[in-house]
């Protein structure tokens, strides 16, 4: 009885760090929509764009929504539509209300390769309620972390519970003005640091950015 556990407990592991390291071969691709297939190598954001100047009080489009290229703080809401497929279409008021940087330690139950053990790693946790729209209960919402212009890293999907930052789906009901939180681990390569938590928007426009100081 004990080797079987044992072997039931290294296939759990073997799991989860496959999922995680599969995850991490994502670090050099563009992610665009709200939590899609990334589609190119870089992000979708030229280099050369010029910086957006306005205050938050003045980026609302006429529909209420944020304009895409607003420069928020942590703790401000952006008003978005979240469309992870044709069929589901929703309204969602997203706030990142947290940042904060962890250690590579934190991850000690999985089996890292050296490249990941020199990545740094993020906590961010995002706040969620549906204004309106379509059915999206159960769907995976993800944000992105910006490392460099060049470059954003996606959450990191576990095969399993990580109890420091359990990263899961939309709650199965989740209907016109319920509440979530959610927590996603960011991992920038070579000991980088993530400076913006992005909302990528569906059409391929600007993201939506936190600043993370």
């Amino acid at each position: 009885m004990p080797t079987q556990h044992m072997q039931r407990r290294a296939s759990r592991r073997a799991l989860t760090a496959g999922a995680l390291l599969g995850t991490c071969l994502l670090w050099l691709t563009g992610c665009t929509a709200s939590g899609e297939t990334p589609q190119s190598q870089e992000s979708t954001t030229p280099a050369t764009s010029a910086p957006v100047t306005t205050t938050p009080s003045g980026t609302t489009a006429p529909d209420g929504t944020t304009v895409p290229g607003t420069k928020l703080s942590v703790g401000e809401r952006a008003l978005v539509r979240y469309e992870p497929n044709p069929k589901h279409r929703a309204l969602l008021a997203l706030t990142v209300t947290k940042v904060v940087r962890g250690k590579v330690a934190d991850l000690e139950q999985f089996n890292l390769d050296d490249e990941t053990e020199q990545s740094s790693v993020y906590y961010t946790t995002v706040r969620v309620r549906k204004v309106g729209g379509g059915d999206v209960s159960g769907e995976r919402l993800a944000v992105y972390g910006a490392v460099s212009k060049r470059m954003v890293v996606p959450p990191v999907t576990f095969g399993s519970t990580f109890q420091r930052c359990d990263y899961q789906p939309l709650p199965r009901r989740f209907r016109t003005d319920d509440k979530t939180t959610l927590c996603m681990v960011m991992l920038a390569p070579k000991g980088g640091k993530v400076s913006e938590v992005q909302w990528r928007p569906a059409g391929g426009e600007e993201p939506i950015s936190w600043r993370v100081r």
